[in-house]
């Protein structure tokens, strides 16, 4: 199915199928979607100013990232030159220091030079019936790149969505795999979960009051909307 964009005062949404792909604003503030969760969890985790995403797409999470203080440097990736070309189109002007390349993700980030404090994977592909699903590399190669790409105390962010014939708890654990600790959120509204994962996560209630506090500082209708719990602890 084709990605449709749909233009409104606010900016646009980003669809495929009835998968929001994303969400994107003229300004800084709340989308009042999974994004808005995704970039609390970004500003709560990240130790650093470095941070990649693969999968870019439209850059949904940038608005309410921005919005809620945090200035980290983004670089992303993703084959949909389209999306990052909305992006810029509707929050250049306020969206801070991005960079973007239209490569395919595994090996875009083999090449990149030195570690992060934060890595997103964000990827997503079209599926025949479910409408978006993840492609197969987020459980087979990326888990393991990504933890070599991070720092000592870096985290990696994965957005989940379920695998055809597939339980949660092997997609969880197989993601999860090269890290000691790991967390996951789960959503009333949405099929998404995502898998917070690395050597020094703080506790789940800690974290999930730092998340809350950030959805609440951008006036998020998310902040009530997701639940935090621990995956796994060494």
């Amino acid at each position: 199915m084709a990605i449709q964009i749909t233009r409104d005062r606010h900016g646009a949404r980003v669809k495929d199928g009835q998968i929001l792909l994303s969400r994107v604003l003229n300004q800084p503030g709340a989308t009042d979607t999974l994004f808005d969760v995704l970039a609390a969890a970004i500003s709560c985790l990240s130790k650093g100013p470095r941070m990649a995403v693969l999968g870019f797409g439209a850059g949904g999470f940038i608005s309410p990232l921005r919005a809620m203080g945090c200035e980290c440097h983004i670089e992303g990736v993703d084959l949909w030159e389209e999306g990052e070309q909305l992006f810029r189109e509707l929050s250049d002007d306020w969206a801070g220091p991005v960079e973007f390349s239209c490569r395919e993700a595994c090996s875009w980030l083999k090449k990149r030079r030195g570690a992060y404090d934060l890595v997103l994977e964000d990827l997503s592909e079209p599926h025949p019936e479910l409408g978006a699903c993840k492609p197969w590399a987020s459980f087979e190669e990326l888990p393991e790149i990504i933890h070599g790409k991070l720092r000592p105390d870096g985290v990696a962010l994965f957005n989940l969505l379920p695998w055809p014939d597939t339980s949660w708890k092997a997609i969880l654990s197989r993601v999860s795999g090269p890290w000691s600790k790991a967390g996951i959120i789960e959503f009333s509204d949405y099929e998404n979960r995502l898998l917070l994962a690395g050597s020094s996560l703080e506790s789940s209630a800690s974290l999930s009051r730092k998340i809350g506090k950030a959805l609440g500082s951008i006036n998020s209708t998310l902040r009530g909307g997701y639940r935090l719990r621990t995956l796994k602890q060494d």
